[in-house]
């Protein structure tokens, strides 16, 4: 009597033909993987379930040995620690399983604008000059450690004296302190042009660096008589 009960896939078990037996292979399970020897006979390793156990050869930012085949990724909302030239990377995952992208441009990041993560809502800010228009004023003050991208300005002016009205990223003197700060510069008076605006594509408006306020000043003094309503991102 046969002991053969095997088939090929998917035919019938117990077929007749010998020359289409299959024999299933098995291992031993071990709740903790055993060590060995160079040269020693091994069980293939398997889960509680008798799943075949696969791991990688090195861990993530170790130097990448062979053929790595990694699978998923680690849950990482913030940068991991810097990996040298060569070595292996897993996938970046938040709590949920979404897999962390960002945009990179001759190996810098960018940051993030538009429907990029760490990129804000649309906001809005309304603020006036100061009582001494000459005098440097912030307008907006970032979150810590985010940066202001500038999506669109509207300037309004109360005052028949015409100015220079300069809107800058920093806390320089005026626009001139550093002219590659300047965000828009309006020369506005109330009989001729008593208001203007600029806008700019989403994602495509100056940004500042990191904690850097947005500021204001005037090259005459106007009081607090000029108004900006501003929308901008936090990026």
């Amino acid at each position: 009597m046969s002991s053969l009960v095997e088939g090929v896939h998917d035919a019938l078990v117990g077929s007749t033909d010998p020359d289409n037996k299959l024999v299933r292979v098995g291992s031993k399970y071990n709740a903790t993987a055993p060590a060995v020897s160079d040269g020693d006979n091994v069980y293939i390793l398997l889960d509680a379930a008798g799943r075949v156990v696969v791991t990688g050869p090195v861990a993530s930012d170790g130097v990448a040995l062979g053929n790595p085949l990694p699978i998923g990724g680690d849950v990482d909302d913030t940068s991991p620690a810097a990996a040298a030239e060569g070595d292996r990377r897993v996938f970046r995952s938040t709590p949920e399983g979404n897999q962390i992208v960002e945009l990179y441009k001759d190996n810098n990041a960018l940051s993030p604008i538009a429907a990029m993560p760490g990129a804000s809502e649309v906001k809005a800010d309304f603020d006036a000059t100061g009582a001494t228009s000459t005098t440097r004023e912030t307008l907006i003050t970032p979150t810590s450690g985010k940066k202001i991208r500038i999506i669109a300005i509207m300037a309004t002016l109360n005052s028949a004296t015409a100015a220079i009205i300069g809107l800058y990223f920093g806390t320089g003197v005026d626009y001139s302190t550093n002219p590659g700060s300047i965000v828009a510069l309006f020369l506005l008076d109330l009989t001729d042009l008593p208001s203007d605006k600029t806008n700019f594509p989403d994602g495509g408006g100056p940004v500042g660096a990191a904690d850097e306020v947005l500021s204001v000043a005037t090259n005459v003094d106007i009081g607090a008589n000029a108004q900006f309503a501003i929308i901008y991102r936090e990026e």
